[in-house]
C-alpha cells in the first residue's frame, strides 16, 4: 500500500577501553641522553579509530588501555609548548659556523634541529627565524614544532642528509602486545643540546658569541 524504500546502514563498533579483548600498544621518548620528555601528545590512529594522549616519558603502558586486535596503527608523537627550551645564542653560532663551512654539525640530530624552518635544509632563513625566538619577538616557529621525534630504531642511510627521517611508526594487523616502540626527542633550535626534557616554562638561557 503507497510507496516503499529502503537503506543499507554500516555499522563500525570500535572497542576503545578493551573489553573485548586487546593489546597494548607501548613505548619511550627520551632526548640524546635518554631523559624521558614530558608533556609530549602521542596519537594512536587506527582505520576508525584514534586515541590522543599526553604522556611523561613513556606511552602506552596505562591499565585497561588497550587497542583493537587485527587493526594497522600509527603512532605519531608531537610536542608545541616550550619553543625557547634550551635556544641561546650559541645555538645561532652553530649554525652559522655551519652554514659558512667552518664548522660542521657532526650528527643527523643536530642538523634536524638546525632546520628551524623545517624546509629540509640548513640556510640563513633558519637563522632569522631562531633570532626572533630569542629576541621574544616571536613566541613559535611559522612552521615547526618546538620538538620531532624520530623512531629510536631507525638508522640514517645518510647522516648529512637527515631530514626525511619518519616521524611516526606504523604496525600492520595488531595481534599481541607491541612493546619497545621508543622514539627520540629533537628539540627544534637547540644544536647544543641543552634543552630540559621536562622544561614547562619560557625562559631562554641567553649567550653571547664571544669564546
Amino acid at each position: 500500500y503507497g510507496n516503499s524504500d529502503y537503506c543499507s546502514v554500516t555499522l563500525t563498533l570500535v572497542d576503545n577501553q578493551g573489553a573485548c579483548g586487546g593489546s597494548k600498544i607501548a613505548g619511550k621518548l627520551v632526548n640524546h641522553a635518554e631523559e624521558g620528555i614530558s608533556n609530549v601528545i602521542v596519537t594512536i590512529d587506527a582505520e576508525g579509530e584514534i586515541k590522543v594522549k599526553t604522556y611523561s616519558g613513556e606511552y602506552g603502558n596505562e591499565p585497561n588501555y588497550l587497542h583493537s586486535l587485527g587493526l594497522d596503527y600509527k603512532v605519531i608523537p608531537t610536542k608545541a609548548d616550550d619553543y625557547r627550551n634550551g635556544v641561546n645564542t650559541l645555538d645561532l653560532v652553530h649554525i652559522q659556523r655551519h652554514i659558512l663551512g667552518t664548522a660542521k654539525l657532526n650528527s643527523a640530530e643536530k642538523l634536524i634541529a638546525a632546520d628551524v624552518n623545517n624546509d629540509k635544509k640548513i640556510t640563513a632563513s633558519d637563522l632569522v627565524e631562531l633570532r626572533k625566538l630569542i629576541l621574544g619577538l616571536s613566541d613559535k616557529l611559522t612552521s615547526n614544532d618546538s620538538w620531532t621525534f624520530v623512531p629510536k630504531s631507525y638508522v640514517y642511510p645518510d647522516a648529512t642528509n637527515p631530514y626525511n627521517a619518519p616521524r611516526s611508526i606504523e604496525i600492520t594487523n595488531l595481534q599481541g602486545d607491541v612493546v619497545g616502540q621508543d622514539f627520540r626527542g629533537i628539540k627544534i633550535g637547540d644544536v647544543d643540546q641543552n634543552a630540559s626534557a621536562s622544561f614547562t616554562g619560557n625562559n631562554t638561557s641567553n649567550r653571547s658569541a664571544k669564546s
